[in-house]
């Protein structure tokens, strides 16, 4: 009996001794088996384009992704944000909706002197230009006209404007000028001024000058010979000198200061400074500096009837038409602004 339980006992031994053996077998083969499955897995799904990444999501960190700046073709469209749009119009130019400084064009630009007019050497002439205040401010006395460039053809080369012109209204401008005394073809340009001195020319941006072009002809070319009048030869009416003082009325055709009817001339000083003003229907107009012949003033145009003496140079000369309407000339001697008061001499003349 002792001899059959030894047995089965070392039966039993040999059968597990078996097992081990067998399982220490099978063991690494079965890792082979499934690490090759493994690799098969992997790579089916790495070549069907799925990432493998996504496997080890769970184990991967969350991380701020740190932005890497493109380099983008010239064809690419910008995207511009709205915080650099804000920025880039805060630089961009924009007009002014006020201002002051934009002159057009009338129609017509040259009233008188046309570009090309032909003229003797020294010939003196007016320039007329029309023009439109298309800003947004009141054109004051302030403001003048100022040569700008080339021949400096006028006599003065800044003049005041004699009224104030509103947005909209149109200006005639006259600028007295004297040709040059060598032929050829001359221009002179003009820019208008504000009372702070910008200077601006025609269009929206004021970069246009205007001008005057002339042509003086040469010295001994014939010339038709003037026809005989029968108009009789004017002969001076009245000659004589006298001082003006600031609210003085002086009659230029009877010498009489005072009579508000016969007036001819009034001396005003005014907020835009010391004024000369034709009333009772008398015209004046800025001649020169050099004396004046009756024909000379009886064809000048009357553009005002105002005449600053702000900025007029003493030896100054003026026509006029008096409330009779005979012509004449006032020759200022002395402008003295700060009393208010000048010293003029005048001539006028009458047809026989």
């Amino acid at each position: 009996m002792r001899r059959k339980l030894r047995r089965i006992k070392a039966c039993k031994w040999e059968n597990w001794s078996k097992k081990d053996q067998i399982s220490e077998i099978r063991f690494p083969v079965l890792f082979k088996i499934l690490m090759t499955l493994l690799i098969i897995l992997f790579g089916a799904v790495a070549c069907n384009g799925y990432p493998l990444n996504r496997f080890f999501e769970p184990l991967q960190q969350t991380a701020t992704p740190i932005p890497i700046p493109l380099i983008e073709s010239s064809n690419t469209p910008e995207v511009i944000s709205a915080e650099q749009e804000t920025a880039t119009s805060y630089f961009q130019i924009t007009p002014d909706e006020k201002d002051c400084r934009i002159a057009l064009a009338g129609n017509p630009l040259d009233v008188s002197i046309p570009d090309g007019t032909i003229l003797d050497p020294g010939e003196e002439f007016v320039k007329i230009w029309r023009m439109k205040n298309a800003g947004a401010c009141i054109w004051t006395r302030q403001y003048t006209i100022n040569w700008f460039s080339g021949e400096q053809l006028g006599i003065n080369n800044k003049v005041s404007f004699s009224e104030d012109i509103h947005p909209g209204e149109t200006i005639e401008i006259a600028v007295y000028m004297k040709a040059p005394m060598t032929a050829g073809s001359y221009q002179s340009n003009w820019k208008l001024c504000d009372d702070a001195g910008q200077c601006f020319g025609l269009g929206p941006a004021g970069a246009y000058p205007f001008w005057a072009n002339i042509k003086v002809r040469q010295i001994g070319t014939v010339s038709p010979s003037p026809k005989p009048s029968s108009t009789p030869t004017s002969v001076i009416h009245i000659d004589g000198k006298t001082i003006l003082k600031s609210g003085d009325k002086f009659d230029l055709d009877g010498e009489h200061f005072g009579n508000d009817f016969a007036a001819d001339i009034e001396l005003q000083n005014t907020d835009e400074g010391l004024m000369l003003t034709a009333i009772n229907q008398t015209h004046v107009a800025w001649f020169g500096q050099i004396q004046p012949t009756e024909s000379q003033c009886m064809n000048l145009l009357y553009v005002s009837d105002t005449i600053s003496l702000q900025d007029m140079d003493t030896l100054a000369v003026l026509c006029y038409k008096s409330t009779l309407g005979l012509p004449g000339f006032i020759k200022f001697n002395m402008i003295d602004l700060q009393k208010g008061k000048v010293e003029i001499e005048y001539t006028t003349w009458y047809a026989p």
